[in-house]
């Protein structure tokens, strides 16, 4: 009986693989090109990504001259193949709390939950950097700006 289940599993393989050989790729590995993302005059860095439901989803730190200063971000875009991405899904300044901006995003998934976490930006004595957190289940729509370990 074990021999039969051999031949069964060599057999299994061998469909599987056959199959795999005519098979698409999942992307268009010739194709792309380094950088893999960029958007105007920002500076992206400290990237973190997921795949969900047939997306690419790209988080990151966008430094960008504005206001008369050079800003952080946390920014996120989606994208299929790597050849053409969504508008930016948000942009994180932080400025609401005082704080010069935002970046460094790192991804989380627990269960069927994400977490978003980043740190504020800007040096200024008046608000001190603090970390954050920001929680999604679709990776796109996100309830942010809240404080991780605070003080």
């Amino acid at each position: 009986m074990k021999r039969v289940w051999e031949y069964l599993m060599m057999a299994g393989l061998a469909l599987v693989a056959v199959s795999a050989i005519g098979a698409e790729p999942f992307l268009d590995w010739q194709n792309l090109k380094n950088p893999v993302y960029r958007h105007g005059d920002w500076s992206i860095k400290d990237s973190t990504a997921a795949y969900l439901n047939g997306n690419f989803y790209i988080f990151f730190s966008a430094f960008y001259f504005e206001a008369g200063s050079y800003r952080c971000r946390v920014s996120g875009v989606k994208t299929r193949d790597f050849k053409t991405f969504s508008d930016p899904l948000f942009i994180w300044r932080g400025e609401d709390g005082g704080w010069g901006g935002m970046c460094s995003p790192n991804l989380t998934q627990i269960g069927d939950t994400f977490y978003l976490t980043s740190n504020s930006w800007g040096d200024d004595p008046k608000h001190p950097n603090q970390l954050f957190y920001a929680v999604s289940k679709d990776l796109e729509h996100w309830d942010q700006d809240k404080p991780l370990a605070p003080e």
